[in-house]
């Protein structure tokens, strides 16, 4: 269920909320079955590359014309892995790769500048499989937001929305993710530390 947290201690979760107040962020459901969701859940990790191939086998042709007629043509397999001692990995699966190919790692330092609040210059659509993606959001200079994104549902952002990723514990997440503009080179991020993240913004 999505779900939208406010730092002021409000929380909505009718989608039609969410998309109201939460800053530009909007959030849906797409369309997958249970057994696929299960069977996504039961995958180790990181993803193979099969299984990650799995998951864009399962993508509705409704969702995907839905996606591209609105210039998202360029896709990946993203997969967060909670890893032992704490911390995480972030694995990308890409179509047309090698099989063999170990996953593509994005290295510490990446990762911890992508936890900083940050405009990414790119829209993405992001459609979870497994796990959740979570957004932090600054919606005023004493008001942020984090919007939950779960299993069987999507997430989407533009390049005017400052957010931070929170990483869940428990089941790693696995998301098709869609681009209006290619991944190579990678996407330019504009850093802002000096926002602070409240506490209760952290989670």
């Amino acid at each position: 269920m999505a779900l939208l947290r406010l730092s002021d201690g409000r929380v909505y979760t009718a989608i039609e909320d969410i998309n109201r107040l939460a800053g530009g962020i909007t959030v849906g459901k797409f369309r997958v079955t249970q057994d696929t969701l299960d069977k996504v859940v039961g995958f180790s990790h990181p993803l193979s590359h099969d299984d990650a191939m799995y998951l864009i086998s399962k993508f509705d042709p409704e969702d995907r014309k839905m996606v591209e007629a609105e210039g998202f043509t360029y896709r990946r397999v993203g997969n967060v892995v909670p890893v032992s001692g704490g911390g995480f990995s972030f694995v990308q699966r890409y179509e047309g790769g090698d099989p063999s190919d170990e996953p593509m790692t994005m290295p510490p330092e990446a990762i911890k500048a992508y936890l900083t609040p940050h405009f990414v210059h790119v829209n993405d659509w992001h459609f979870v499989f497994s796990g959740s993606i979570i957004k932090g959001v600054k919606l005023s200079e004493d008001l942020q937001g984090v919007v939950y994104a779960q299993a069987g549902e999507w997430i989407r952002l533009n390049p005017t929305i400052l957010n931070w990723p929170i990483f869940p514990f428990g089941t790693p997440t696995a998301a098709i993710s869609y681009f209006d503009r290619p991944m190579d080179p990678p996407f330019s991020m504009e850093l802002h530390p000096e926002v602070s993240v409240l506490p209760q913004s952290l989670y």
